[in-house]
């Protein structure tokens, strides 16, 4: 049935925490057990024992209703004893003093135990706030996938070390899942958060009541608890917030250490101001300084717009150095290029007019030739073997007479 549970004494009224209210469904309305401090249980002997209970969800599909990253503030449901109890709960432990957590099923057949400063890591947001945003990344915190609509979002995730575990006696590193400002926040494994093996059997703790296949080892083992203890053994301490100089009569408080303090005091109240009284001389006073510090305002201004004149008129300049450098070594490649070009043809006019003053050399040798056979012999005869072949006086003499005024052309 559902019923308005109490945040702190188990009765039913509606609550009111964080600007939320909560209905939780419960089975048992009775609560012989304090909800104002973590319960002893000392049938929980799991790496020595004295385990306190601070939290519980039952067995079904959703993990624990809490939504505050492990750190105490919500209380929430009807607390009990009971490691395998229908009962889901969470007892507040913001100021009570402790090094280690325990997280385990209602069978005890898979735990964790990790110190407090491994699991209670502050998000990405308040790490940028403290300006060590970089010692928070790991080498799988920013793994890149995709979200709603397809655009990407980052899943933050960090090395912790576990002390010891179901699987694993000794201690050793798990990557762990830490997201902020999306539907789930924090999810702590056996092993790496992204491991197969670690979505159906490894998962130990979850918040916001979150489902699917992670939820499926509390079907299988009652449920899960998360347990608080000092690993020296000493008994667990609660510390006032925020503390008071003088408790009431038969309350004896314990002093908070300095490196424990989750309530830090109230600044003191500021003193009353007096009346002041303004006389004309004042007022005078006021008003001249008040010009005095105008007028200094105005120069300080002024300079400061003389400034960034003076610097925007000096990379005008620049730019116009730039840019008349820019049209020089332009023209010049130009220049370059015309010379050069001219340079091949002068080349080509040279080889081609060689080429012509050679053909008529050779030819003029032929006429010599010719004249020197037509002298031994008779006029307009044909003369074997001139040249290339046989020709005759009239062609040697046609051809001749066109390289010659070709040449005399170049």
């Amino acid at each position: 049935m559902n019923k308005f549970v109490s945040k702190r004494d188990g009765t039913f009224r509606p609550w009111m925490g964080a600007g939320r209210s909560s209905t939780e469904r419960i089975e048992h309305a009775t609560d012989p057990i304090s909800c104002d401090r973590p319960i002893p249980i000392a049938s929980v002997q799991i790496a020595g024992g004295n385990w306190s209970l601070v939290r519980r969800v039952a067995a079904g599909d959703a993990w624990h209703s809490a939504r505050d990253n492990l750190a105490g503030f919500d209380s929430y449901g009807v607390c009990s004893a009971d490691l395998l109890s229908p009962s889901t709960f969470s007892i507040p432990f913001a100021n009570v003093a402790f090094d280690q957590f325990l997280f385990a099923t209602g069978d005890e057949k898979i735990w964790l135990i990790a110190e407090a400063s491994q699991v209670q890591q502050p998000t990405l947001a308040d790490k940028e706030e403290e300006g060590s945003a970089d010692k928070f990344k790991s080498r799988k915190k920013h793994k890149r996938q995709r979200g709603l609509l397809g655009f990407p979002y980052r899943f933050p995730q960090y090395e912790a070390k576990i002390l010891s575990s179901s699987t694993r006696q000794s201690p050793h590193v798990a990557v762990w899942h830490l997201r902020e400002n999306i539907t789930e926040t924090r999810w702590i494994t056996l092993g790496d958060y992204d491991a197969p093996h670690s979505i159906r059997n490894g998962t130990v703790y979850g918040e916001r009541r979150q489902r699917g296949p992670r939820g499926q080892i509390l079907h299988e083992h009652g449920g899960a608890n998360v347990f608080i203890r000092n690993s020296d053994g000493s008994p667990l301490v609660a510390y006032a917030a925020p503390p008071v100089s003088t408790p009431p009569p038969g309350l004896e408080l314990a002093p908070s250490p300095p490196h424990w303090n989750r309530f830090p005091a109230a600044p003191p109240p500021p003193p009353p101001y007096a009346a002041v009284q303004f006389t004309t001389a004042a007022l005078s006073t006021m008003s001249s300084a008040g010009e005095e510090v105008r007028a200094a305002a105005t120069g300080e201004v002024a300079m400061a717009l003389a400034g960034q004149l003076l610097r925007f008129l000096g990379l005008l300049v620049a730019l116009v150095v730039m840019v008349v450098l820019l049209y020089a070594c332009m023209c010049g490649a130009m220049a370059c290029w015309r010379q050069r070009q001219e340079a091949n043809e002068r080349m080509k006019v040279w080889k081609r007019k060689d080429a012509w003053q050679e053909h008529a050399m050779l030819g003029q040798e032929r006429m010599q030739a010719f004249l020197e056979v037509s002298e031994a012999n008779s006029t307009n005869v044909s003369v074997s073997k001139i040249g290339p072949g046989k020709i005759r006086v009239d062609e040697l003499k046609k051809e001749f007479s066109r390289i010659r005024a070709h040449a005399s052309r170049i």
